[in-house]
């Protein structure tokens, strides 16, 4: 072959990294897809569990109420249940996303440092989701007439 004779190749580097990464996309959307499936999954459970909960407590929240009790202790009456168990599903969780995610990095040359502010950042997120699949069986239950709950049990 003679110099000048064939056909030139060429490629932009930013295509060959994006087709190096591209399985690493894919692997991003499955993981991505699978956890709003969980996160929803674990919404409807909570709205289930919350919703037997309070059904089981209306003679109870009927009772306060007769005896004085106003909206919002009846609604920090029943959330304070939930935010409990959220405080502690976060610090054991929190503890182990940091333990997998430091041993997961471990073996890479450059790695992102971990910061208190992602784990709170997270933890304030479920929290607004809790809250947001508690409030309205909550509102329905602090508000109901206790004349009703009583007279029907």
């Amino acid at each position: 072959m003679m110099l000048g004779e064939g056909s030139l190749e060429y490629s932009f580097i930013e295509d060959d990294i994006r087709k190096l990464h591209e399985n690493d996309r894919k692997l991003m959307m499955l993981v991505i897809t699978f956890a709003v499936i969980a996160v929803v999954i674990s919404c409807m459970g909570l709205f289930g569990l919350s919703l037997f909960d309070i059904h089981l407590r209306y003679r109870e929240i009927g009772l306060r109420k007769i005896n004085g009790a106003k909206v919002v202790d009846i609604f920090s009456l029943i959330m304070k249940k939930y935010f409990y168990t959220l405080a502690v599903a976060f610090v054991a969780g929190s503890a182990l996303a940091y333990i997998s995610i430091e041993n997961y990095m471990e073996s890479y040359a450059h790695r992102v440092s971990l910061t208190v502010w992602m784990f709170l950042v997270s933890g304030i997120l479920v929290s607004v989701i809790v809250f947001i699949t508690l409030y309205w069986q909550t509102n329905k239950a602090a508000r109901i007439n206790p004349a009703e709950v009583i007279k029907s049990e």
